[in-house]
């Protein structure tokens, strides 16, 4: 197996590790741990995310599969009641919208739709 992690906006090479597992037959789960140090954080005004690229070559069989998955880093929790992100004091904006509308309707006839409204407000997140 080879692992190689980049950055999504710059696609250079941020760490490459890889690894032999010898797998019984029926076995599917192969667990490794990777550290990247002096990650840079994901934030609102900097959404900086990171892409895992593995690759697993079996010694009896042709052919390499490939997969990748984009992730970030961040410290989201609530202290004092108060939402911190990275440890700063963060306000969400957020909505919860319910049925005011009558059965098997969107939105009101005529009117801007519910979620472009809360779009336009700036909602980060939404209740339905």
């Amino acid at each position: 197996m080879r692992f190689v992690v980049t950055g999504t906006s710059v696609p250079q090479s941020v760490l490459t590790d890889s690894m032999n597992a010898g797998l019984a037959p029926g076995e599917t789960v192969v667990t490794h741990e990777i550290a990247i140090s002096n990650h840079r954080l994901w934030d609102v005004t900097d959404p900086y995310l990171y892409r895992l690229h593995v690759s697993i070559e079996a010694s009896d069989v042709d052919g390499v599969y490939e997969t990748s998955t984009g992730f970030g880093f961040r410290d989201f929790r609530v202290m004092n009641g108060y939402f911190r992100l990275n440890g700063r004091r963060i306000f969400v904006r957020s909505t919860h919208t319910g049925n005011h509308c009558p059965y098997r309707m969107i939105s009101p006839p005529g009117r801007i739709s519910r979620l472009a409204q809360e779009r336009h407000a700036l909602c980060q997140s939404f209740r339905l």
